[in-house]
């Protein structure tokens, strides 16, 4: 939600657990409380400072998944995004949107660092974006689920470059959202905490010391 100079990229992974409607499915499928890894976070993007406080981002998400997309298949791959914020040394407030091959959402947020920009300095954002599919339904459900139906999250991320922890809660309107495991069989649930760990830095990794 803060706009920084030149190419970044995040890379994260964690674990998601249901909220609600939750169930695991082989051969069938049984209500109970479901826990699964998360889908991996690649963000690669630029961001451009065009005046001492007014600053723009657009980027990809990389590897997003149908609940992202809200499409399967190698359309799903990536979602493009941009943003516009308005920003000081301690405070940022920001303006979104991602667009995909089916999907549209707007996104807010706003952004604190107490004690400035820096390295090890903290930075605690919050964010909430609404996921609306260009196409509903018209897709084979996996195991009883849809990925084209629109969805909400919300969340809160804390970086200490290089490193970032992510906390959201996404919910479907309709619908579960399904994800396979590491093994056969599948869980799914309509609602999700998820929790990711990671790294966020510049591209050019010398940066960092500098």
């Amino acid at each position: 939600m803060r706009t920084v100079p030149g190419t970044s990229f995040t890379v994260a992974t964690g674990v998601m657990s249901g909220a609600e409607e939750e169930r695991s499915c082989y051969e069938g499928c049984e209500s109970e409380p479901v826990t699964t890894m998360a889908v991996p976070m690649v963000d690669v993007r630029h961001g451009t400072m065009l005046s001492e406080n007014l600053g723009v981002t657009a980027g990809l998400h990389l590897l997003a998944g149908p609940y992202v997309a809200k499409t399967r298949g190698w359309r799903s791959l990536a979602v493009a995004y941009g943003q516009v914020s308005w920003q000081s040394e301690v405070a940022s407030a920001a303006l979104g949107v991602d667009l995909g091959a089916n999907v549209a959402a707007p996104v807010v947020g706003v952004d604190v660092q107490p004690w400035g920009e820096g390295r090890w300095r903290p930075n605690l954002a919050g964010y909430a974006r609404y996921s609306q599919p260009f196409v509903r339904g018209g897709e084979a459900p996996v195991n009883g689920a849809h990925a084209r139906r629109a969805s909400w999250d919300a969340g809160g991320v804390l970086r200490i470059r290089p490193f970032m922890a992510q906390y959201s809660y996404y919910r479907q309107d309709e619908s579960v959202a399904d994800f396979p495991m590491i093994v056969e069989g599948s869980v799914q649930a309509r609602a999700w905490h998820v929790v990711l760990v990671g790294v966020d830095a510049p591209w050019d990794l010398s940066m960092l010391w500098r």
